[in-house]
């Protein structure tokens, strides 16, 4: 299926006068035993969704309040000709519990437990994400930690106990034992380098070379301003001179704001907020078809603001999505039209495709502000991803990246950024059409030669760009295309601001109207 084809916003205007009947939530007056009629609304939508048919409408009403529920649907849906349509009315819908101050329980000097709160992820403290400081993080050499959320044991080798060569025996809850293979000891994800062992059941206990070794816990050793989960308890340091009794402290117990599954294709979801999940804001899994997100923004999600999994076809337009992990996530097979988004602030990924040989995406009209990978994706499909309209802008001093793997097509294109790396992978093609890059310090990676893969037009960039190849070899950028690419000059020394109004008039690269998109959310 072509994205030409794929067009479930014509389908929905259709829909949208084959209605049903109108039901509304209310997170103060409401009560899960009312009908779920104007008069008498209901509170959640886990108790509601047994009513919905297609083409029903759900609201929630504007009350004020914050929705602390999670939207589950999966037992209805809508049809082709009959969307079920949830209307946010502007309402903000969170993962996340208020930890009140009577709470904490003071433990030791500067650390303090809130029994019986199973957090994940993150804390929001005074607004602020803090990321959970993990036991495989904070291990000593010589110590371990078994991890439950992902039934993995971890170990930090020291100097005297390096992983080869040496007597591995752990203990289990069940009372069975297991010598591990030290080939079996793999890389992880832990900050300081400690080693994973997969296919355990819940370890209690280890020794090294027939010498019990010490169980590593992070409660143990906070930094000032972290926290950890122990069982179903949260342990947190503040940082110094913070007094926790005036702190506002939320805890992401919650995974999603809207997750759809199920009977959940032909569903409009509109006019609504997510924040504080652990998960994403925007998930959806399945062979759900003709979804569609309209003004749905999400901020400070634990993963993703949207994702889309397995063969779900999609549409997210008009919506904004701040300080996720990722701001944009679809994976698989995936089909999606996106159009009209800013994304700011993600600590990973801005977009992210992570695509099959059947996926489909385009994006028109995004702003793409500090994110650390602006634009990021690997696809095996034939038709290229399709990128149009784009400004992506780096105020900071850190590096900026893009990084891709598969058949793409850029277009109107501007990118503002002290430094980048774009990185091209694998020998399938590369369009740039109409692309600004305003960047003192630009390294494009591209490991393929020869460049016959590679397609220039009306591209600009600073004379001083290289090309580097596998093997690290540097030269001129422009000098090695030779055609399609011009040269500009970026501001010296550089200045984010500077380069943002003297391109805002310029012709060439992303339209002036993402300009205006990029001041309004950024306080101009």
């Amino acid at each position: 299926m072509s994205l030409k084809q794929y067009c479930p916003i014509a389908a929905c205007l259709i829909a949208s006068s084959l209605t049903g009947a109108d039901y509304y939530l209310d997170n103060v007056k409401g009560s899960d035993s009312n009908s779920g009629l104007q008069d008498a609304p209901m509170a959640t939508y886990k108790a509601l969704e047994k009513k919905l048919n297609p083409g029903d409408n759900v609201f929630l009403n504007p009350t004020g309040k914050i929705y602390r529920q999670e939207f589950v649907v999966y037992r209805a849906g809508g049809t082709q000709d009959k969307y079920l349509t949830i209307n946010g009315n502007g309402q903000t819908v969170s993962g996340s519990e208020i930890i009140p101050p009577n709470a904490w329980l003071s433990v030791s000097a500067g650390v303090y437990k809130a029994e019986n709160i199973p957090a994940k992820v993150g804390l929001i403290i005074d607004n602020k994400v803090v990321l959970e400081q993990l036991n495989r993080d904070s291990l000593k050499p010589g110590e371990w930690c078994w991890r439950t959320q992902d039934k993995l044991f971890y170990y930090m080798p020291d100097k005297t106990h390096p992983i080869n060569g040496t007597k591995f025996e752990v203990t289990m809850a069940d009372g069975s034992k297991a010598t591990l293979d030290p080939a079996k000891f793999q890389y992880s994800h832990s900050k300081i380098g400690a080693k994973r062992y997969r296919n355990l059941k819940e370890v209690v206990k280890l020794t090294v070379n027939d010498v019990e070794a010490k169980c590593g816990w992070a409660k143990d050793c906070l930094k000032p301003g972290s926290w950890n989960l122990t069982g179903n308890d949260i342990y947190y340091r503040p940082a110094d001179n913070a007094d926790i009794k005036k702190q506002h402290i939320e805890a992401m117990i919650r995974g999603n704001g809207f997750a759809l599954a199920g009977k959940g294709s032909y569903v409009k979801i509109i006019n609504v907020n997510t924040e504080h999940v652990y998960n994403d804001g925007f998930n959806i899994h399945g062979r759900l078809k003709g979804v569609i997100f309209d003004k749905c923004n999400a901020r400070q999600c634990g993963d993703e603001g949207v994702s889309a999994h397995e063969t779900c076809e999609i549409t997210f337009t008009n919506s904004i999505i701040r300080e996720c992990d990722n701001g944009m996530n679809h994976v698989q097979d995936v089909k999606s039209v996106t159009k009209n988004i800013y994304i700011a602030d993600c600590r990973n990924n801005g977009i992210e495709f992570q695509g099959g040989k059947n996926s489909r995406h385009s994006i028109e009209n995004a702003v793409l502000v500090n994110n650390r990978v602006q634009i990021a994706w690997w696809s095996n499909a034939p038709d290229p991803i399709i990128l149009k309209n784009i400004l992506g802008v780096s105020t900071g001093k850190q590096q900026a990246l893009v990084s891709l793997r598969g058949k793409s097509k850029l277009e109107n294109m501007t990118l503002i950024a002290p430094a980048m790396r774009f990185y091209f992978l694998g020998k399938t093609s590369l369009t740039l059409q109409n692309a600004v890059f305003c960047i003192p310090k630009l390294d494009f990676d591209f490991r393929t030669r020869p460049l016959d893969f590679l397609t220039l037009s009306g591209v600009e960039m600073p004379e001083g760009a290289v090309l580097q190849n596998a093997y690290r070899n540097h030269e001129p950028f422009i000098k090695a295309v030779k055609s399609g690419v011009k040269p500009l000059a970026a501001p010296s020394p550089f200045d984010a601001t500077v380069a943002l109004n003297e391109l805002r008039s310029k012709k060439s690269g992303a339209p002036g109207e993402l300009y205006n998109i990029y001041d309004k959310n950024n306080g101009k």
